[in-house]
């Protein structure tokens, strides 16, 4: 926290003004004005991938008007959408790739100057800063700023996604909305503004306005046939059994692995779910330490020519150990990077592990693969689950499907989905 209060200290210092070197080298014409822009959808995979964003419409793109030592945050262009739950954001950058508190962006929510923190013209009453979500605590002219909740963050390249509650914003109508940058914060002498006519010193705006219009009723995306699903509110992660005994497993695996134990080999696996988390339970043939050996591949986006490309999955996210990792790699190589530690419980040979949803960028379905390295355990045979995960033998599933259910029936979800119901 002590981090996130110098930034702050240090962004108030860039609304005073332009900081000395800041450059506007064009006016960028209709692309900035202020325009409404509104994108509802069903969903949007948190997960580094613009292709989510190409069919919506930007808030316009901004030049490549950053030059010198330092100034390495220069705004291209970026994205709100929205569904009946979150926020989804995209933000493309010139150069830099990583999120820094340097990075603000402010929203005003009640589209009133008057209330919240006065910067460019509007009253912001929400600032983003990295994975912090901030609410404006103070009058007009104080930047005082109180934590109100946690966005989910991705970055791949130049490219960032964000999710974030809309209750968290007090479920905003409309929303008008500034960027701004101050790259004297890692060694530059220019704040760097989106709109770019933005001037602290003639608050007339320009600003962007966003529109949180209804999301209009949509059929549920198609669920796989064999995909398993199981909705339910009394998961105790525990290290037993006994909560997942009533619910659809993935199947039963045999003994397929004749090396003598100690070894990985995959007896039988579960999933469910409800509006929040995403659950685990996984039985082993016989007891092994929790380690890198088990690995658990999860295809978000349902699309092989994405993410680490395993067989006939494109894994975006796996499982090790109690960390989950988000692929970061360019489909071939195994390049990862550590999303967040898991509540995970083993007992014997059982184990039991939570994820919330979110971090995964609340997937509808997806594709599951089950990798037992042996080599860990000086064996020379791995055991997949599904058997035919390497596509080796003539029939079986490739991968096992999990539908995440909203615990309502599929005629419900078929009128509710993506504006009342949690995916």
């Amino acid at each position: 926290m002590k981090l996130a209060l110098a930034s702050i200290v240090l962004t108030a210092m860039m609304t005073t003004g332009k900081a000395s070197g800041t450059q506007s080298m064009e006016d960028n014409g209709e692309s900035q004005r202020k325009k409404l822009i509104s994108n509802p959808v069903a969903y949007v995979y948190v997960d580094g991938n613009r292709s989510d964003w190409e069919p919506l419409e930007s808030f316009g793109t901004d030049p490549m008007d950053m030059n010198g030592e330092g100034n390495l945050t220069d705004w291209k262009r970026a994205y709100f959408s929205h569904n009946g739950k979150s926020l989804f954001i995209g933000i493309e950058k010139h150069l830099d790739s990583e999120v820094l508190y340097s990075h603000a962006t402010y929203l005003d929510t009640d589209m009133d100057s008057e209330t919240g923190y006065a910067v460019c013209g509007i009253g912001a009453d929400i600032m983003i800063q990295r994975d912090k979500v901030y609410l404006h605590a103070g009058k007009n002219q104080d930047y005082l700023w109180h934590p109100c909740t946690e966005a989910t963050v991705v970055s791949v390249g130049t490219f960032v996604e964000m999710e974030l509650p809309l209750n968290a914003l007090n479920n905003p109508e409309t929303a008008r909305v500034v960027f701004i940058a101050d790259n004297r914060a890692h060694g530059g002498d220019s704040v760097d503004y989106y709109p770019d006519q933005l001037d602290p010193a003639h608050p007339q705006g320009p600003w962007f306005v966003y529109d949180f219009r209804p999301v209009p009723a949509m059929v549920a995306p198609q669920k796989d046939p064999a995909a398993v699903t199981n909705f339910s509110t009394n998961i105790h992660v525990d290290g037993q059994l006994e909560d997942w005994r009533h619910l659809t497993s993935f199947g039963r695996d045999g003994n397929d692995i004749t090396d003598a134990a100690p070894c990985v080999d995959w007896l039988e696996c579960w999933m469910a779910n409800d509006e929040l988390n995403l659950y685990l339970a996984i039985e082993l043939e016989a007891a092994t330490g929790l380690n890198f050996g088990h690995t658990i591949y999860l295809d978000t986006d349902q699309n092989p020519k994405s993410g680490f490309r395993l067989f006939s999955l494109g894994a975006d996210y796996l499982i090790q150990k109690d960390t989950l990792f988000h692929y970061v790699g360019n489909g071939n190589i195994f390049y990862w990077e550590p999303v967040t530690k898991l509540h995970t419980i083993k007992s014997g040979n059982i184990m039991e592990m939570v994820l919330p949803r979110m971090t995964i960028g609340n997937p509808f379905q997806i594709r599951v693969g089950y990798l037992g390295d042996n080599a860990l355990f000086l064996h020379d045979e791995n055991d997949h689950y599904p058997d035919n995960l390497n596509g080796l033998k003539k029939q079986g599933r490739r991968y096992h499907v999990y539908y995440f259910s909203t615990g309502a029936s599929e005629a419900a979800v078929s009128f509710l989905y993506g504006s009342d119901l949690e995916r």
